[in-house]
C-alpha cells in the first residue's frame, strides 16, 4: 500500500486495495439489477460534518453516515 503525504506531512492519503474494477463494475451491476441499496441512518451537509463525525464516534447507528456535497 503506497502513501502519499502532503505539505508538512500533517496530511496523508493511503489507498486501500479492496478488488479490481472488474470487481467493482461487478458489485455495481448486482445491485443494480436486484435493487440493492446502503442503509444511511443519517445525513449531513457538507457544514455539519463535524456534528458527522461525532455522530459516527458516539456509536448506536443503523446505517451509513452521509455528508452531502452542494
Amino acid at each position: 500500500m503506497r502513501e502519499k503525504r502532503y505539505g508538512t506531512g500533517q496530511a496523508r492519503i493511503r489507498g486501500v486495495a479492496v478488488g479490481s474494477t472488474a470487481m467493482h463494475r461487478d458489485l455495481v451491476h448486482y445491485m443494480k439489477t436486484h435493487g440493492i441499496h446502503p442503509v444511511i441512518d443519517r445525513r449531513f451537509g457538507f457544514l455539519e460534518a463535524p456534528a458527522a463525525y461525532r455522530a459516527q464516534t458516539a456509536g448506536g447507528l443503523f446505517g451509513k453516515i452521509v455528508i452531502e456535497f452542494g
